[in-house]
């Protein structure tokens, strides 16, 4: 596709907002009722994708039943001729002028009052959304648009649950983005709407405080923050009312949350007139163990709860790592790294173009784009194991007095030995190994490879200009240490990728 092209003789495509992995996303002209829109697109060497086509589907159907001016509106979907042959899948959606809330959490927290009032909308949004049945699972900033009016607008169910429909999921993969995703969604227990409260609240703490309320250099600490300890409290100059709403929909128990979306918005509502009195905790949720789980309204055909199978940790020596047989692709490093196949075109920060996908070592898993034109998620996606049967541990076991969720090999015992590298002799000591070459190979895939040969610590690091290594974007074209080097497993293995800007993978 190219600017000028036409889509089912109907839609001109204008200028790229996005591209990825997965396909493309463009700022286009309906020619019949000269509007703008923006249609997307699935990449032509997925049409014989049976999973991908199912994901493209099945956004077009959850978006297609709500109508709410929250939700970004889906147009039309169809199938047409791509002119060599092939089939070519599209949606056509509402064009939203702005930018994401990603781009703008860039230029810092933002004041409590507009946060609660965004928290508001997209609640709002969101109680909608699970009053037709359907649970969004994928709540973060790259997914919430600020249009031009300064309002809200929620976009990409790609993954969203709906009623009377299974969750389209691959083998050992989790949907959600580890930052921002409920424990429930991290254990591999039933999804309601609370899932989606949860979410949200992780995003309001984000904005009032500038980071997500769980983070650190691996992706077992974000998940054992999530799974096991409160976030760190909000700074002293945000007022009672804001952080107790907030806090309250961090719960890690689902019925000790907000029974309800709609419930959040309202408390988010009333901490914008009345930021200094804090809502009463419903009895019901205060009672420890309590659960209100959601359900689809009266007419509404319920929705198969989706489960994602145990363990989510496993222990191997003391340290946590992500139990999956395809790994966990999750960039761990200190700084957060963009996983959005739907990605920005440019990186100017305008507009609203929010992803997230994982892939694994043999199949990008799921999709979404958000519409709009602007700057990309950048948060991590998670992946989990449908094997019921292997063990799982609890985070506490390695972070046992120690609250803050880090490893415990951060302060090794100095009574353990420690491995030995290289002698003058130049004979590898016990503990090392050579370490395998992952040049070339898309820097997910290259990080599965290595924690599956036992280097568990990975980082990533990014160059923009094309490295003239011949390897194509997204894949790594340096790692260090290099590959056959004898390297300890306990060492920290960087992998430098092309990204030609920033969220392009």
């Amino acid at each position: 596709m190219h600017t000028g092209s036409m889509i089912a003789d109907r839609y001109r495509l204008d200028a790229p907002i996005a591209s990825g992995g997965m396909g493309a996303v463009w700022n286009a002209r309906d020619t019949r009722l000269e509007r703008a829109v923006a249609v997307k697109i699935l990449k032509s060497d997925l049409e014989h994708d049976d999973t991908a086509r199912a994901r493209f589907q099945h956004e077009a159907q959850a978006v297609a039943s709500l109508r709410h001016p929250g939700i970004a509106a889906l147009h039309d979907y169809g199938e047409t001729d791509d002119g060599d042959g092939g089939t070519l899948a599209y949606l056509v959606m509402e064009l939203i002028e702005g930018r994401t809330l990603t781009a703008r959490l860039l230029d810092g927290p933002l004041p409590h009052p507009d946060t609660m009032r965004l928290t508001a909308e997209v609640a709002a949004a969101l109680h909608h959304a699970h009053e037709h049945g359907i649970v969004h699972r994928d709540i973060k900033p790259a997914n919430i648009i600020i249009d031009a009016r300064g309002q809200a607008v929620l976009v990409d169910f790609g993954i969203a649950l709906s009623p009377g429909r299974g969750t389209i999921t691959e083998s050992g993969m989790l949907m959600g983005t580890l930052y921002y995703a409920s424990p429930e969604q991290l254990e591999g227990r039933p999804l309601t709407g609370a899932t989606d409260v949860y979410s949200l609240g992780a995003v309001a703490y984000e904005c009032l405080s500038g980071t997500p309320p769980f983070t650190g250099d691996t992706a077992g600490t974000i998940l054992n923050g999530h799974l096991h300890h409160p976030p760190p409290p909000l700074a002293p100059d945000i007022p009672p009312a804001p952080a107790a709403a907030i806090l309250q929909a961090l719960a890690k128990d689902p019925g000790r949350r907000w029974p309800t979306a709609e419930d959040f918005a309202r408390v988010c509502r009333d901490a914008v007139a009345d930021p200094l009195t804090p809502q009463a905790v419903s009895p019901v949720l205060a009672i420890p163990g309590a659960a209100r789980p959601w359900t689809p309204p009266a007419g509404a055909r319920p929705f198969e709860p989706v489960t994602a199978a145990t363990p989510i940790l496993r222990r191997r020596g003391r340290r946590l790592l992500i139990a999956s047989s395809a790994a966990m692709a999750v960039c761990a490093a200190a700084v957060v790294v963009a996983l959005s196949p739907w990605s920005r075109a440019d990186d100017n920060g305008d507009g609203a173009t929010g992803v997230i996908e994982t892939r694994s070592a043999a199949t990008d898993n799921e999709t979404q784009a958000a519409t709009g034109t602007g700057s990309p998620s950048a948060a991590p996606s998670t992946s989990a194991t449908e094997s019921a049967a292997e063990e799982t541990a609890t985070a506490a076991d390695d972070t046992e007095g120690n609250p803050g969720g880090t490893d415990d090999d951060d302060n090794p015992d100095p009574t353990e030995p420690e491995d030995g590298g290289e002698d003058e002799g130049g004979q590898v000591e016990p503990g090392a190994a050579s370490i395998p070459d992952v040049t070339g190979i898309w820097y997910t895939d290259a990080r599965d490879e290595l924690v599956s040969a036992g280097w568990e610590s990975v980082a990533y690091d990014t160059v923009t200009d094309d490295p003239g290594t011949g390897q194509t974007e997204c894949s790594v074209v340096y790692q260090n240490p290099s590959g056959g080097t004898p390297t300890h497993y306990d060492t920290t293995v960087t992998l430098t990728y092309w990204e030609s800007f920033p969220g392009a993978c």
